[in-house]
């Protein structure tokens, strides 16, 4: 299966860990990963979890390996607008990633259940206007994310 490849391969990936410039470092280290409804259909959670468990260790083992002096997280989270699930690396600490919402720190399970299970694509056609224009919305927005360090 291809996300399971894909999951697989981050772990080769060449990074770039600069806290003085962590928005140049969050443009370099993200991975966006699709998969078709039918390939996810076929996936169950535990393997996703499973390939994001070794794709981690061969990543801790090859930054031991190398000396990685900058801390490392690396984190996993499902973007719903794109439908993708979404891997980084980053030198800066967990209550610091930038999203433009809440982060909630979840357990890997949950992000990629609702990866597995997000709804599929809707198209312009089948979207309806709200009956009254929305002024200012003051609803907090949260981003489900799950971490771990990797050097």
């Amino acid at each position: 299966m291809s996300l399971l490849r894909f999951i697989g391969e981050l772990a080769t990936e060449e990074y770039r860990l600069d806290p003085a410039d962590s928005l140049q470092e969050t443009r370099d280290n993200t991975w966006l990963l699709e998969s078709p409804e039918e390939e996810r259909a076929e996936l169950a959670v535990a393997e996703v979890v499973a390939a994001y468990e070794t794709c981690v260790a061969a990543l801790r083992v090859r930054f031991a390996e190398a000396g990685q002096a900058t801390p490392a997280v690396f984190y996993v989270w499902h973007d719903e607008q794109a439908g993708q699930l979404r891997s980084s690396i980053t030198s800066l600490p967990p209550d610091r990633l930038l999203f433009g919402a809440t982060v909630r720190h979840v357990p890997l399970e949950q992000v990629v259940d609702d990866f597995l299970n997000a709804a599929s694509f809707i198209a312009w056609s089948e979207l309806e206007l709200a009956d009254a224009p929305v002024e200012d919305d003051e609803r907090e927005y949260f981003v489900d994310v799950w971490h771990t360090f990797v050097a």
